[in-house]
């Protein structure tokens, strides 16, 4: 196996993620702002101040999985890309994640045929502590980006009468198309007729 070298530099950002991790405020909500963690990286631990080397940094713990950045449009400028979000614990990230897609509760009450409702999400994400309400926004914006869910218009859908939602409220209210659960339904369904037929 190879030993793959690091800049030294590199270092100094593992170390201030590590210090904010240990901020009650980061403990809950482990996401900075690049430009943040860049001039925190520089003032309390001397990372040069060179924006385009900070994000290659940020690059390759994103690849080695140590936290997430997201640099999604690369037609933007350095200044702009400063103000992506930086995900610090990157388990924190997963456990979000996992809420939806492998929590029992969910799947069997909330997500119906591959359809979970807005209003549903603060149902998988019940741990105030980890996921509060005030940060549901910013966590089904991470959930697009990873195409977990995908928003749909209900006007696009057949939806039969038990599904129908029936006030003006629930009919503007956004649905979400979670793609895994539209293969374990299927899976489900094969399942069934197997059974059938043996």
């Amino acid at each position: 196996m190879k030993n793959i070298q690091i800049p030294s530099t590199y270092v100094l950002i593992q170390q201030a993620t590590t210090k904010l991790m240990n901020e009650t405020t980061h403990k809950q909500f482990p996401v900075v702002e690049a430009r943040q963690l860049f001039e925190f990286t520089k003032d309390k631990f001397g990372f040069p101040n060179d924006q385009n080397k900070f994000e290659r940094a940020l690059i390759y713990y994103h690849q080695v999985g140590s936290l997430f950045y997201f640099e999604k449009n690369e037609n933007l400028t350095i200044e702009q890309r400063m103000n992506q979000k930086v995900i610090l614990n990157a388990q924190w990230l997963t456990q979000a994640m996992a809420q939806i897609v492998t929590n029992p509760e969910a799947k069997g009450r909330l997500i119906k045929n591959g359809i979970l409702k807005q209003s549903d999400l603060s149902f998988c994400w019940k741990s105030s502590e980890l996921f509060p309400q005030s940060i549901h926004e910013y966590l089904i914006d991470l959930m697009k980006q990873f195409d977990i869910m995908i928003p749909i218009n209900q006007n696009q859908f057949n939806f039969n009468q038990s599904q129908q939602l029936q006030s003006k409220e629930q009919q503007q209210e956004q649905l979400f198309l979670v793609p895994s659960m539209l293969i374990e339904k299927k899976n489900q369904l094969i399942n069934e007729k197997l059974k059938k037929i043996n």
